[in-house]
């Protein structure tokens, strides 16, 4: 009885096994070049006859499939097979020994030196980024192809394969004849369905089919060359194949001067290897309301909602209304219209279009919040306007890179920590919503002004449609246990601590502080905090969880900074990058007036304290100690906020 063993040997960028018994007469392995003629079939049209000319497929110098190979001694798995434009072939090696001629060959293109061994469970994609160029399809760019040979005679050297795509395409063609897109350029196409058709799946090539499926349902086809609508436009996607059913697809059409056409398009079925044609006669569309123009808009919610949105260029923008970084909208909205804002006009057009915040913002810098109204005029929502050069451009660490944090305070549009403009905006803990900042930089005194929002405070323009102002008021004026619905619906009052109310501590509270201590997210059994709907945050930041972690032992090594106005800060150097930490103050819990400006800088976290009060970090340029991490602060200061990343 032979007795088999299994040797692992390299084989080309493969693995080779054989399996082999003590008979040493049997051959040794040996690499065979092989040269495989590689055809490609051609997609068809939807009536699965004809070749559809725009998608053939034409392999190029730079094309590589990757081939796995099995024979009765042999495994090769994903070889480097590389196109010869001359011989027209893919030229490669397997393992192979005299007298072997049958061999199993499974082929995908394109090639992926990380693309694995089992071909039973490969993982490919389809990008939900496109390109077309020329009108043409480009389903070998996008797609993926695949090939296979049972029982391939390879003595010869030689192999054919006939590569297929397990993909399907989306051809759409566009006609603007007729309406006033007919003299513009086609930018670019996005497609959206509610099934998945873009994105990473694993793919069986022995069974030839998807076993687990992507998660994209939208993708963009961007047009290199820019066509003209007055003629027919045909566009291109290729897709997972899928069954969309009854349900209409979308597709956006963006013109190069930013005009944008929304359309609701008819079902069609998704087809390995076919081409599912779609005519979008735009004129008709209009007419039967199945097409909208209107004009290009930055949604700065597409990466993610939030309570504050950073914009850094001129240009048109909107956003989807929800609270915070839910998904709910707030109930009872029926309007949109600004509150306040840094100056005149900084942004302009503010109104709620299909489901969508919008508005229009210039070359200036400052801030503005935006609030939703319910029928009877009352705040039901708010949303701060950031408009400054981008916070996230120059990243810096805190004490391990795992902390990536904002170059400025929120609200923040410059950082230099002698620029008063540094200091940002102020914000209760637990709030959203943001109070405005001073007038000029600090001269280290107690009151900078008497009472709160007057002469130190910067110029700031209110909507005289909304009729209201920042003001004052006592938390024992405020609603018990309504405190949070109260400051969703009066973003503009700074509510002063007058007097402890059922365990509410020295805060904006009337009501027990216990029952708040999550508002921005802290959980203490896990030392970390979650991102809330009440974070004041722009998307994909939040508050810190804890100064003291993420600054942990950062206070020694600090330097303080200092200017021709006294000392105005300290310069952080963590694990990586440095940034200015301006001695911004703070305005007064008991007064909302700014205090100590050029003197400290107080930073929120949303870690808790004994339920009645807040833990942050305090700087102190002129003190012993630069930096304390770890300071317990009453919850009704209006303090500065530097965000982390999620």
């Amino acid at each position: 009885m032979s007795i088999f063993k299994y040797i692992l040997i390299p084989a080309l960028s493969g693995v080779l096994v054989v399996a082999c018994t003590d008979d040493e007469s049997l051959p040794a392995a040996r690499p065979q070049p092989l040269r495989i003629h590689a055809a490609a079939t051609p997609l068809l049209a939807a009536d699965g006859t004809t070749p559809v000319a725009a998608c053939r497929i034409e392999w190029t110098g730079d094309d590589a499939f990757g081939l796995w190979s099995r024979s009765a001694r042999f495994a090769d798995d994903n070889l480097r097979f590389a196109y010869s434009p001359g011989a027209e072939v893919f030229a490669g090696e397997v393992s192979s020994a005299p007298g072997e001629r049958a061999h199993t060959l499974r082929a995908l293109y394109a090639y992926r030196q990380n693309g694995g061994f089992d071909p039973s469970y490969l993982s490919v994609k389809i990008p939900a980024a496109q390109t077309q160029s020329a009108g043409r399809c480009d389903v070998k760019r996008h797609g993926f192809l695949v090939a296979r040979a049972d029982a391939a005679d390879l003595s010869s050297g030689e192999a054919e394969l006939a590569f297929s795509t397990p993909c399907a395409v989306l051809g759409l063609v566009v006609d603007a004849t007729g309406t006033p897109l007919a003299e513009k350029r086609l930018r670019s196409v996005r497609f959206e369905a509610v099934h998945p058709v873009v994105g990473s799946m694993i793919y069986d090539l022995e069974q030839n089919r998807v076993i687990v499926p992507p998660n994209g349902r939208s993708v963009t086809l961007m047009l290199d060359d820019t066509p003209a609508l007055g003629a027919a436009c045909p566009v291109w996607f290729t897709l997972c194949a899928a069954d969309l059913g009854d349900t209409r697809f979308k597709v956006q059409l963006l013109c190069t001067d930013k005009s944008v056409v929304d359309i609701a398009c008819p079902a069609v079925a998704l087809e390995s290897a076919r081409v599912s044609e779609c005519r979008l006669d735009l004129a008709a569309l209009i007419a039967s309301g199945d097409a909208e123009i209107s004009e290009y808009r930055v949604d700065l919610s597409a990466g993610g909602t939030a309570n504050c949105y950073v914009v850094s260029a001129p240009d048109k923008y909107k956003f989807r209304p929800t609270m915070g970084n839910g998904s709910e909208q707030p109930r009872g909205m029926v309007r949109v219209d600004w509150l306040w804002m840094s100056e005149a006009d900084l942004i302009a057009d503010v109104g709620y279009e299909k489901g969508m915040v919008v508005f229009r913002a210039g070359e200036k810098r400052g801030n503005a919040v935006i609030a939703a109204f319910d029928e009877a005029g009352e705040i039901v929502w708010s949303w701060h306007v950031w408009l400054t050069d981008d916070p996230a451009a120059d990243l810096h660490y805190g004490m391990t890179k795992s902390y990536q944090l904002l170059d400025r305070n929120l609200g923040a549009l410059s950082t230099e920590t002698d620029d008063y403009l540094s200091y940002g905006l102020y914000y209760q803990w637990g709030r959203k919503d943001p109070f405005v900042g001073p007038r000029h930089s600090g001269t280290r005194v107690k009151r900078e002004e008497t009472p709160g929002f007057t002469t130190a405070t910067a110029d700031y323009v209110v909507n005289p449609a909304c009729g209201d102002t920042f003001r004052l008021v006592k938390n024992t004026d405020l609603p018990s246990g309504g405190e949070v619905a109260y400051a969703v619906a009066h973003p503009m009052d700074f509510v002063c601590f007058a007097a402890e109310a059922s365990g509410s501590g020295q805060s904006w509270f009337n009501s027990d502080f216990g029952q708040y201590v999550t508002l921005w997210g802290y959980n203490d059994a896990t030392a970390s905090s979650t991102k809330t709907v009440y974070d004041p945050c722009p998307p994909g930041y939040k508050v810190p969880h804890f100064t003291g972690t993420v600054y942990a032992g950062i206070g020694a090594a600090q330097l303080p900074v200092s200017s021709s106005a006294g000392l105005s800060g300290v310069l952080f150097t963590g694990a990586g990058g440095t940034s200015g930490y301006p001695a911004a103050g703070f305005r007064d819990h008991t007064g909302g007036y700014l205090s100590y400006m050029g003197q400290c800088g107080t930073f929120w976290s949303a870690m808790t304290y004994n339920n009645v009060s807040v833990r942050g970090m305090k700087i102190e340029p002129s003190g012993k100690t630069y930096v304390n991490t770890n300071v317990k602060f009453n919850a009704a200061y209006g303090q500065s906020v530097r965000c982390v990343k999620e």
